[in-house]
């Protein structure tokens, strides 16, 4: 388990790489793209490979790509997944119920339904939402990215003439 000064280590990372703003952020929101894609969910292990890949193709950094991927984990998947497919469910007008009696025998009809309706609603919701999130996230990180290294700035340059 990570202590919360690691994490502060590597969001400080991100924030001080060679990259604009717009780059950082960009990679970060790819990564967050993969990382809720319906395509490649966390228990397949392609969410990292796919963002490494998009980070390879469009000369992004490798490493606020992966951070970004880790939106989704052991902790979260099981959150977002079942928002997508509540928004897919939603979008296609569809009415899907989970049988959580069922679950006890194990019989993929009893407990989805219809797998089609199901399967349909998964990957149309999770699909809109990893794309909601990940072009918001640019704007955010982006705007949060160049905050921080304007204060940095002001804050360098005022103790440089402090110390004159």
């Amino acid at each position: 388990m990570r202590s919360w000064r690691g994490y502060k280590v590597a969001l400080l990372k991100l924030l001080h790489l060679g990259d604009t703003p717009g780059r950082t952020a960009a990679a970060f929101a790819i990564g967050i793209f993969w990382g809720m894609s319906p395509v490649s969910p966390p228990f397949l292990g392609l969410q990292t490979g796919m963002a490494l890949a998009f980070a390879l193709v469009f000369r992004l950094n490798k490493l606020a790509t992966v951070v970004g991927t880790l939106v989704s984990n052991p902790f979260t998947f099981v959150q977002i997944y079942t928002f997508g497919t509540y928004i897919g469910s939603l979008v296609l007008g569809y009415d899907i119920h989970i049988n959580a009696s069922a679950i006890r025998h194990f019989s993929i009809d009893e407990v989805f339904g219809d797998l089609s309706e199901f399967l349909r609603a998964f990957f149309v919701g999770n699909f809109i939402s990893a794309t909601a999130v990940s072009v918001t996230s640019y704007f955010v990180f982006k705007w949060f990215i160049a905050r921080y290294r304007r204060l940095r700035d002001a804050r360098r340059a005022r103790l440089k003439l402090d110390s004159e």
